[in-house]
């Protein structure tokens, strides 16, 4: 569209498109305020959730290297990793007496020798998990025919609950060479092989009569690695 304007002597047609090129590039310019509004918003959003991930990596890292120790700052024990049931922090006054009194129940005397096969009764029912007594457990105890060795077989009636009268503890003269003690688990046929430290018969075979009680109460404090070493066969 074209208007007309006169003015004295010279008329001159102008366009009339100007106001509404006018609105359209103030309309472009608005647009683009708008895009960069939301450029900027998403470059800002942006940021922050890096921020945030960075953030969150970095916590557990902290975490682990303030908590952590270096492999190498303390060894591992394989006897530890093997066994099953651990040596066990020394006895009070109070559990001694009660094993020397379990023992003497059965043998009379709570000898050195009695009180070793009690911790290997002890010994299996920790690792099967059992309880005193039941028909779980089968004890075959290998000795020489003679005292102190066999009194192992007492020690280990004591503890487990077996016996000779119900046949799930039977003893077997073999040389000292061949001397051992197997418990048996019955569901499993697992069985645990026992078998006395030369340093245990070295220092408490042939304790005096007026000793024994005293050496009981040693071994009942003793690690078990000090008295036996003891083997699993599947």
């Amino acid at each position: 569209m074209w208007t007309l304007i006169s003015s004295g002597f010279l008329s001159i047609e102008m366009p009339r498109q100007r106001p509404t090129l006018l609105l359209q590039t103030r309309k472009k310019d608005k647009d683009m305020r708008t895009l960069l509004l939301g450029v900027l918003a998403v470059l800002l959003f942006c940021g922050l959730l890096q921020r945030g991930l960075f953030a969150h990596q970095k916590t557990p890292t902290t975490h682990r290297s303030a908590t952590s120790r270096p492999a190498t700052s303390r060894p591992v024990n394989s006897s530890s990793a093997t066994s099953k049931p651990t040596s066990r922090p020394q006895r009070t006054r109070q559990q001694v007496n009660i094993i020397l009194k379990q023992v003497a129940a059965i043998h009379g005397a709570p000898g050195p020798f009695a009180v070793a096969g009690y911790r290997m009764g002890m010994y299996a029912k920790r690792h099967f998990g059992l309880a005193y007594g039941g028909w779980h457990l089968l004890v075959s105890h290998y000795t020489p025919p003679k005292v102190q060795y066999s009194c192992l077989a007492d020690g280990l009636q004591a503890a487990t609950g077996t016996s000779p009268g119900k046949m799930n503890l039977r003893m077997h003269f073999v040389k000292l060479a061949h001397m051992r003690t197997v418990i048996t688990h019955r569901k499993s046929g697992v069985s645990l092989i026992f078998r006395l430290r030369q340093d245990f018969l070295k220092t408490y075979l042939n304790t005096p009569r007026k000793d024994l009680k005293r050496a009981g109460g040693l071994v009942a404090r003793l690690p078990y690695t000090n008295i036996f070493d003891v083997h699993v066969r599947p």
